[in-house]
């Protein structure tokens, strides 16, 4: 159960994802990574820095514990 009201509540809330976005862009300003560079994200949670990496054209494998999380990134 809290798996779940974690997962839908807080990591993949609206205020998550856009500051999942705005540390991708930071992160990614100060790094180099070649066009369909892979990118492993551990853990994934539900995925919105893993999502936001594949949107930019990155390879990403995301990994998670949460079975919860997981079925959100799936999504």
């Amino acid at each position: 159960m809290y798996d779940d009201y974690f997962a839908n509540s807080t990591l993949n809330s609206e205020e998550a994802k856009k500051k999942a976005e705005a540390e991708i862009s930071f992160i990614l300003s100060k790094i180099e990574l070649p066009a369909n560079a892979n990118v492993l994200d551990v853990p994934c949670g539900t995925g919105r820095h893993s999502i936001n990496l594949a949107n930019r054209g990155l390879k990403v494998t995301a990994l998670d514990i949460s079975s919860h999380c997981l079925a959100i990134a799936k999504k």
